[in-house]
């Protein structure tokens, strides 16, 4: 009796815990100092988010485009997790030829990001990569009781109290092609009004011709379900708050994750990719809500987006853990008025 009694008070203290570092204030987990005397588990990782830019890449053309492949919560450590298709997925990017420039995870890597083991288990799994380089993104999970200090020490090694934001809120350039990492998780958490006028400063920077595409843990516009009476779809802050913006500024493509399925959906010049079936378990269907913006999704199956940048057009195919193509897309630049 006593035993069960401490159990119990264990878990709500557990469950407080977690309540309240949810219920902080905006910025206060923006700025996580890190634990700098943390030994590094897996020297064989490889990542290559830390720097403000990338090198650059030679311009676009049909016979050298610029190749990348995306996928998001494969939630190392949960037990329902498919671990062999985080596996296959894993090896398919790392094998395919051409070879891809970089894998974007965009987040939810730990079931819990306060648990270190769950952490190892990503980057041994990471280090499999030996030709492609790895940009990892947060997700609410992995922001679970001030888990943002474990995934820079994990997985972006070099970051430190400074860079923290910038790892976390980040422009990367490859050449004509401009990505923007948006540190969104539950939603606009963090979202406020410095990085809403970078954000604001980075996109108006950027020359009319060249590729935007915005990547973020937290979808905008998508499909799904009522979680515990929560409507997990069409995201109604991200798509009131920051999509407006992006379209505003004309961005060519988001892509998220969130949401355990693959989908694309588009409104008003934008095209809004969900692709978060990197190992997590699979959203059910069919949907509570199928969004009016939806032009294609798929939920049966673990997989990854894969994109090929050319001067006009960008190739998006869908693929299953193996690579094998589900579904494939050509994109236009957003002409959009």
């Amino acid at each position: 009796m006593r035993r069960s009694f401490i159990r119990c008070f264990l878990c709500l203290i557990l469950i407080f815990s977690c309540t309240v570092v949810w219920a902080l204030p905006d910025y206060y987990t923006l700025w996580v100092p890190v634990d700098v005397e943390a030994q590094d588990p897996a020297a064989a990782y490889r990542p290559i988010a830390s720097d403000d830019r990338y090198e650059p890449f030679e311009d676009l053309t049909w016979d050298h485009p610029l190749r990348i492949a995306v996928s998001s919560d494969p939630h190392f450590g949960r037990a329902e997790s498919n671990a062999e298709a985080t596996k296959s997925i894993i090896r398919s990017v790392n094998e395919t030829e051409p070879a891809f420039h970089a894998f974007f995870v965009l987040g939810d890597i730990t079931e819990f990001g306060f648990v270190d083991a769950h952490w190892l288990a990503a980057r041994e799994a990471f280090a499999e990569f030996s030709r492609v380089p790895v940009v990892p993104l947060m997700g609410n999970h992995d922001d679970l009781m001030n888990g943002r200090s474990k995934f820079l020490r994990y997985l972006i090694p070099d970051a430190t109290s400074e860079t923290a934001r910038q790892t976390l809120w980040q422009r990367i350039d490859i050449g004509p092609v401009h990505f923007f990492k948006l540190n969104l998780l539950w939603g606009v958490e963090d979202w406020g009004p410095d990085v809403e006028a970078w954000l604001e400063e980075e996109l108006a920077s950027i020359p009319r011709e060249d590729w935007v595409v915005v990547l973020s843990h937290c979808f905008f516009y998508s499909s799904g379900q009522y979680i515990l009476g929560v409507p997990w779809f069409d995201h109604p802050e991200t798509t009131t708050l920051i999509a407006p913006i992006l379209e505003r500024h004309r961005i060519d493509l988001s892509i998220a994750g969130h949401n355990h399925h693959m989908e694309l959906a588009t409104h008003h010049g934008v095209f809004y990719t969900v692709v978060g079936a990197f190992g997590g378990v699979l959203s059910q269907t069919p949907f509570d809500h199928v969004s009016e913006t939806s032009l294609w999704y798929r939920a049966d199956t673990f997989g990854y987006a894969d994109l090929t940048f050319y001067p006009d057009q960008v190739l998006l195919v869908f693929r299953d853990p193996e690579g094998v193509a589900l579904k494939r897309f050509i994109l236009p630049q957003n002409l959009a008025p």
